[in-house]
């Protein structure tokens, strides 16, 4: 998804004004301080195992000592593959073919199943409370959901009915199903150490006809008692009023990493806008940033990039104030561990000090 809009967000960003107030100024503070975004669902993304999830839940430095690191983890998808269909996109980008009911299902059954994603992350946080200790927080999940696009009737039925997209209260009425189903699958499932609190909206600009669908959408959320989250892209359209949408938290995109041509002021810029909108920010990283990355980029830069996030989330006050959400892309922390290199070491090292430097921040906690 950050790849698709990439040249969108630098013509925005020059054009595309920002002007509307928030309901106050400064960093805001969340229920989770920071929260690993975790890919899963679609092939090639990870399985996520207890062994995947463990550089995620804890990292051991130098002196052999071992801490806890993310708070909070979000499993998203954007995309899933059909054997007959083809690739699919479970939200309006590129596809002409819009996913089916069967489609949320298959992803949703990857997200609860034995052994991966929940089910693994409940169990690995479980093993090593016993080894180092009970954590100072209770983790907490928030989980993705899809948006109905398209004028279509093929989706498939709820109660009884088919659903058909050109009808807006069908789009909600879906939504609403996935709502039910995340928050009854969880409840289910009696995770001892996972807390569902908010569900996340995937759709990173908002127009006029989703902003209206995720007005509908967040009147759902809120019924349930969780909080409604959304990650808009550098400057996206809504982003400057996001809370008139319904959302409960908000996080500013830099799109510095993943924009060859971006400047470091797009990072303090990012940190302003965060400030002036009442908003979080969003740390980003991929392999391209690896020692031997197999993507032919400059390792040497991007692992700059890497570590002028912290150095300028630092000197702007968000190390201090604002929640962090991390996009790692697929696995990154799991590839650095695997390839430690002094490079690759060094930016694990730095991540993860990070991390647990904010812990000991009052202010920050959820």
């Amino acid at each position: 998804m950050k790849k698709i809009c990439f040249l969108i967000v630098m013509l925005l960003s020059v054009v595309m004004p920002m002007s509307a107030q928030p309901r106050r100024a400064g960093y805001p503070h969340y229920p989770v301080r920071d929260l690993a975004l975790l890919y899963a669902g679609a092939p090639g993304h990870p399985k996520w195992t207890s062994e995947e999830l463990r550089p995620y839940i804890s990292h051991t430095f130098s002196d052999g000592k071992t801490k806890w690191l993310f708070d909070g983890f979000l499993f998203l998808e954007f995309h899933t593959r059909d054997p007959k269909l083809g690739w699919i996109d479970l939200i309006p980008i590129n596809t002409k073919v819009p996913p089916l009911k069967r489609h949320y299902v298959e992803c949703m059954d990857k997200w609860f199943a034995p052994g991966e994603c929940l089910d693994a992350l409940d169990k690995e946080i479980g093993a090593l409370k016993k080894q180092i200790g009970a954590p100072p927080f209770k983790h907490k999940i928030m989980l993705t959901l899809f948006v109905p696009y398209g004028e279509n009737s093929g989706w498939g039925k709820i109660n009884g009915r088919e659903m058909n997209f050109a009808n807006f209260d069908d789009k909600v009425t879906t939504v609403e199903w996935m709502i039910n189903q995340l928050v009854t699958r969880f409840k289910a499932a009696r995770y001892e150490n996972l807390e569902l609190i908010g569900l996340y909206w995937p759709y990173e600009e908002l127009r006029k006809d989703a902003g209206e669908l995720a007005k509908a959408v967040s009147l759902k959320v809120k019924e349930k008692n969780l909080k409604f989250c959304w990650i808009p892209w550098f400057k996206a359209p809504g982003s400057d009023h996001w809370w008139e949408f319904g959302f409960d938290m908000a996080y500013q995109q830099p799109n510095y990493f993943v924009w060859p041509k971006a400047e470091k002021s797009q990072l303090y810029e990012a940190c302003q806008l965060a400030r002036d909108y009442n908003m979080g920010l969003e740390f980003e990283a991929s392999p391209w940033c690896l020692a031997d990355n197999s993507d032919g980029k400059d390792a040497s830069d991007y692992a700059r990039r890497f570590l002028e996030y912290l150095e300028v989330f630092k000197q702007q006050g968000a190390m201090t104030h604002a929640p962090i959400a991390y996009y790692t892309q697929n696995k990154l922390l799991v590839e650095l561990q695997e390839n430690p290199t002094k490079q690759n070491r060094k930016l694990s090292d730095a991540l993860a000090r990070f991390i647990v430097d904010r812990q000991k921040i009052k202010r920050l906690d959820p």
